[in-house]
């Protein structure tokens, strides 16, 4: 259901329930993802990044985990720490286009 309002963009509605999904786990790390994409939609900036920290905890080498953190942290400021992400992710995936560009953009 949060997916499909998120699909609909009507990210308050989308947020609302699945912050309950990720709060009764009853939709796993999907739902965190889609959560936190809800968050940026809406330039809540520090909740997305509160999400893709859970996310990292939970799944520590998801490349596009640590791409997404990355980039959020370089808009947060925190360029020095987006540079870690990028770097590990490169280190999983050393092909991943995006990682390797915005490595390059924190430089």
């Amino acid at each position: 259901m949060g997916q499909s309002k998120f699909n609909q963009e009507k990210y308050a509605e989308a947020e609302q329930l699945l912050k309950q999904a990720a709060a009764l786990n009853i939709a796993g790390l999907d739902c965190r993802r889609v959560l936190a994409q809800t968050y940026l939609r809406q330039d809540k900036l520090q909740e997305a990044a509160a999400i893709y920290h859970e996310l990292l905890r939970l799944t520590p080498n998801d490349v596009d985990v640590l791409v997404h953190q990355g980039l959020l942290l370089a808009q947060l400021g925190s360029t020095s720490e987006a540079k870690k992400h990028f770097q590990k992710a490169l280190s999983i995936e050393p092909s991943h286009l995006k990682a390797a560009e915005y490595l390059l953009l924190v430089r």
